[in-house]
Order: structure tokens, then C-alpha cells, then sequence
């Protein structure tokens, strides 16, 4: 190429622009974005990062302690037997 020439483009190629990122629905740095969770038995949708919810009797509670108080009276509680020590222990 010569000085002071402009480069020539092939023929049928178009120029690729730079895609403005703010645009695309992107959350920016530092902002809050709820975060959305669902059961998938039930309709029940929530935002709150501390609520719980139970996914055998579909109940809801706003934080921890309230699922925690209803799992003994819950119908679709399954409680959690530890395993028993080893065979080789017994027979001995």
C-alpha cells in the first residue's frame, strides 16, 4: 500500500462495529439483583436470601428458625438415622 492511501475493503464484507455492553441488560458492578428462587412442587416464588421453605409440606418461612421449628410436625419429614458402627465390631 501507498502513503496516504485508505485500505480497501474486500468486497461484500461489512464493517464490525464494537457492541455497547450497557445495553444488553447486564447488571452493573456493585448493584443489587434479586435473586429469584421457586419451588418446583408448588407456585411458591421468593426474593428474600434468608427465607426457607420446605419442599415435602410446600410451607414458607422468613428465615431459618421457623423451618426449623415445623420439620418435627412436618408429614413429609424423613428423620436421619446415622448408620450403625461397622459388622466387624459387633461380631467381636
Amino acid at each position: 500500500m501507498s502513503v496516504g492511501r485508505p485500505a480497501r475493503r474486500a468486497a461484500g464484507v461489512q464493517q464490525t462495529l464494537p457492541v455497547p455492553l450497557r445495553g444488553l441488560g447486564q447488571p452493573g458492578r456493585g448493584r443489587h439483583v434479586p435473586v429469584t428462587a421457586s419451588c418446583g412442587g408448588c407456585d411458591q416464588r421468593w426474593t428474600d436470601e434468608a427465607a426457607t421453605h420446605c419442599r415435602g409440606c410446600h410451607g414458607h418461612w422468613p428465615d431459618l428458625a421457623g423451618f426449623d421449628e415445623h420439620l418435627p410436625a412436618c408429614p413429609a419429614y424423613v428423620s436421619f438415622v446415622p448408620p450403625s458402627r461397622s459388622r466387624a465390631r459387633k461380631a467381636s
